[in-house]
């Protein structure tokens, strides 16, 4: 009767426990999802803590010790160029960082083309070379630490204009005539990839894995950010697209057409809204569709409608190729660091910070990341009381096989003596619990 007693309350503890998340299968050796499409899409946060496996966010301060940096970096206010190159070095000395990009000739390019991959390089901007927050340099040594005999080619705001007036002055008045330096970024980011190839990321991003281990089936990998059912979803969580592709992350072989013709997509957007086409109050949003991921996804979107032979984008939310282009299901791209797992989960190539800070305070937009970070919350604590609970009841299983054993040596009925014990148990554990 105690062993019974002591079974049914171990099943109940079992039982209260939060079910582990069902990890999508991912096809063998491609980035690719199964039995994932367009109708049972989930949100990419929802989507990425199922492929973690992950009882909890991963802060920054954890991810220091893997790319060999100093504990105190967080709490450094900056970091200078001279210092960050020593940190890099001791992260991975076969790692270059190439702080005057606008002298890096041809000839250093061609050394580093890969004939069948990808140029090992890694293109960053930043404000300030010597002012370089610390989730900056975090991710500068994830690539690093991943990436051996690659080279960051690291801008910022000046060389950024060089660039565009050593090749492509004919889109210097567009680039000039954008109303601010996110902008101005945004479509530089396209045509530096167009000039040199490799791997454009934001500074907030973070590598998860080798450059050489990605899938390099096709000239451009690009990755989805969010997938919705209805156009109203999509733009009432802020997204321009109802399946929306990454910016902060783009990898490009040189001159490939979908990143090339984003100059004139971005010149063309610019010359219709001054004629009155494109009127939206929004300003984040009109930034978005100028220059960001809403006119990346339609140049996206354009290839994959010329060469999928019908094939459609809604198609493609699993992952797969058309033509020349790649696209990668949400998880590859998209995940946020908090979920930081790339030893159990295979997807991720890299890892958002979300550090980015250009949006404007409208209210909308505060109610709308209050909206997220209260699921979020609400996630996490119903997490942790079904942990508690199941703690709580664990502790009832304890005591009543305690219970049994005390009974038998004090010569009284078992049974009895540990099904008190459990009643209280379980008693406690819903009153901690709520």
């Amino acid at each position: 009767a105690a062993a019974a007693a002591a079974a049914a309350a171990a099943a109940a503890a079992a039982a209260a426990q939060p079910p582990p998340p069902t990890r999508p299968l991912v096809r063998a050796n491609l980035p690719e999802l199964i039995g994932y499409n367009f109708s049972n899409s989930k949100d990419t946060f929802e989507l990425c803590h199922e492929t973690a496996g992950l009882t909890r966010d991963i802060p920054l301060e954890e991810l220091l010790p893997i790319f060999k940096l100093p504990n105190d970096l967080v709490q450094r206010k900056q970091t200078t160029l001279a210092q960050l190159i020593e940190l890099l070095h001791v992260t991975q000395p076969d790692f270059k960082v190439v702080y005057k990009p606008m002298l890096f000739g041809e000839a250093d390019i061609g050394s580093l083309l890969s004939p069948h991959g990808l140029p090992r390089l890694v293109h960053f901007t930043v404000k300030d070379k010597d002012k370089l927050k610390p989730h900056q340099v975090v991710s500068m040594a994830s690539w690093a630490y991943y990436n051996p005999g690659h080279s960051l080619m690291l801008f910022d705001d000046d060389d950024v204009r060089e660039f565009m007036t050593s090749y492509y002055p004919e889109l210097l008045a567009t680039f000039d005539g954008l109303g601010s330096p996110v902008e101005r970024t945004d479509m530089w980011r396209y045509l530096v990839l167009c000039r040199m190839g490799g791997v454009y990321a934001d500074s907030d991003v973070v590598a998860a894995r080798p450059v050489a281990d990605w899938v390099q089936d096709a000239g451009l990998l690009v990755g989805i950010e969010n997938v919705f059912t209805t156009p109203e979803e999509a733009k009432r969580r802020d997204y321009t697209r109802q399946v929306q592709m990454v910016q902060w992350a783009i990898a490009s072989r040189k001159g490939h057409p979908v990143v090339c013709r984003m100059g004139q997509y971005v010149a063309q957007h610019v010359t219709e809204e001054a004629a009155g086409e494109f009127a939206d109050p929004d300003r984040d949003h009109a930034i978005l569709e100028r220059t960001g991921p809403g006119i990346w996804s339609s140049s996206v979107h354009d290839y994959i409608a010329e060469y999928g032979g019908g094939v459609r984008v809604e198609d493609l939310v699993a992952g797969g190729k058309v033509g020349d282009v790649r696209v990668l299901p949400q998880p590859v791209f998209g995940c946020a660091s908090a979920t930081w797992n790339p030893t159990v989960d295979v997807l991720p190539y890299v890892y958002h910070m979300f550090k980015g800070s250009w949006k404007s305070k409208q209210p909308s937009k505060v109610v709308s990341l209050m909206s997220t970070m209260y699921a979020k919350l609400h996630l996490q604590k119903k997490s942790a009381l079904a942990a508690e609970r199941a703690a709580a009841l664990a502790a009832a299983a304890a005591a009543a096989s305690e219970a049994a054993a005390f009974a038998r040596n004090q010569q009284v009925q078992p049974a009895a003596a540990a099904a008190g014990a459990l009643q209280a148990a379980v008693a406690a554990s819903s009153s901690a619990t709520g």
